[in-house]
């Protein structure tokens, strides 16, 4: 086993045959990001690239012997979305703040792509960053 600092990127092979792709922050974000040794699964890699972090978080569930309830531990799974193009990333909160964030990153061009996503879905932010992708390789062409 190593450290994360030490490893780079992995690759899984889930059971459907598809690969999962784990990088290390510090390769995606730079060596200075406070997410450097944590590892990020690539979504989508291109000009503009998706990667999610994903935080299990246990929530102690509350029992009451008075009443007969006793309940077991909880595992609530979040992931976090990250955007990234060239040097600069987004965090995805809210839509509104993804929305402020993309535009101040990419100019009002995205706003009519953004209409439809939910950024918890990760089908969403994929079509997304597609989209972003297209219109990326469409300027860099004028």
């Amino acid at each position: 086993v190593l450290p994360a600092y030490r490893v780079l990127a992995f690759s899984l092979k889930k059971s459907n045959g598809e690969n999962e792709l784990y990088v290390n922050g510090s390769t995606l974000f730079g060596e200075t990001s406070s997410h450097k040794d944590k590892l990020f699964q690539l979504l989508n890699e291109d000009l503009v690239s998706l990667c999610s972090k994903t935080i299990a978080t246990i929530i102690e569930a509350s029992s009451n012997p008075a009443m007969g309830l006793s309940k077991e531990a909880e595992v609530v799974t979040k992931k976090k979305y990250f955007i990234i193009y060239k040097d600069s990333s987004i965090e995805v909160g809210t839509k509104a703040q993804l929305k402020d964030d993309l535009i101040k990153m990419f100019g009002n061009e995205v706003e009519p792509h953004l209409k439809k996503v939910n950024p918890k879905q990760e089908d969403d932010l994929s079509a997304l960053v597609k989209k972003l992708n297209d219109l990326k390789k469409q300027s860099e062409k004028i």
